[in-house]
This record gives C-alpha cells, structure tokens and sequence, in this order.
C-alpha cells in the first residue's frame, strides 16, 4: 500500500514538471537524468536540450513601436546579451534574453501584454534584486 502511494506520489511530480500548463515552462521529459546524458555525451545532451534549431528572431525588427518608448540603457543591455553567444551562456548566473509574455483577453477584452522583451544578465558575484511597481510583469517575469 505504502509503496503504491510514493509511486504515484513521484509520477504526479514528474507530469506536473512535464506536461505544459498555464504558467511556466515544461521540462524535457528526461530532465531527471540530464545530468547523467550530459556526462556521458555532451554532444547528444546539446541536441536534446538545446534548442538551436529555433529560429530566432531580431526584436527590433518584430516591432519597433512597441519598444519606442525603451530607454537608451535598456537597449543597450538587450544589444549586449543578443551579442552573447551560446556557447558562453553557462559564464552568467543568470540571464534572460527576449522574455515576452502575452495573457489572451477574456469576455471581449484585448490580450494583455505583460512583458514586453525582457533582456538582461548578472554576473558572477553581483547582487541582483528584481524591482518595480505593481503590475509590472515581475511575477510572470519570473514563472
């Protein structure tokens, strides 16, 4: 009896960090052993967990009048990070590149645009603190 409720216990778990929801981003279905694949063949871990076959895409060129009102150090920064390659992500702590989330309208209402295009990186050894007024898109920047 008692084995049967952890192992349901573990499979609710794994599908909630699996299967796509509302918020957040689902893992690869074999995350418990990425590690393990990363160890064993670097090359094969690279192909299933990232994803270089996405085709990105240039912000400024997604629309411009969206971002108009940007400041001047905000643009900078997302230029600095589009700048990174790939390859060197694993040298920051922390980094988010283009993060935008739309919430669909209800009941007739148009969607709402909660982030916009967040860019930006911390590096070894800094202090971040994620600030802002309510409402400005810090919870679902981080979900």
């Amino acid at each position: 009896m008692y084995a049967s409720s952890v192992v349901y216990l573990l499979l609710a778990l794994y599908l909630n960090q699996v299967v796509p929801q509302t918020y957040g981003v689902p893992k690869h279905p074999l995350f418990p052993i990425e590690g393990l694949i990363k160890r064993i063949n670097p090359k094969l871990h690279a192909r299933m967990f990232i994803d270089d076959d996405r085709e990105l895409v240039d912000v400024e060129d997604e629309d411009e009048g969206e971002l108009a009102d940007e400041d001047q150090d905000v643009k900078d920064e997302r230029k600095r990070i589009a700048a990174i390659k790939r390859k060197d992500y694993h040298s920051y702590p922390l980094m988010v590149k283009d993060v935008r989330k739309v919430y669909p309208g209800v009941n007739g209402r148009p969607p709402k645009v909660a982030n916009k295009n967040i860019s930006m990186k911390v590096n070894g050894g800094e202090l971040f603190g994620l600030l802002g007024p309510n409402g400005a898109g810090k919870t679902t920047l981080i979900s």
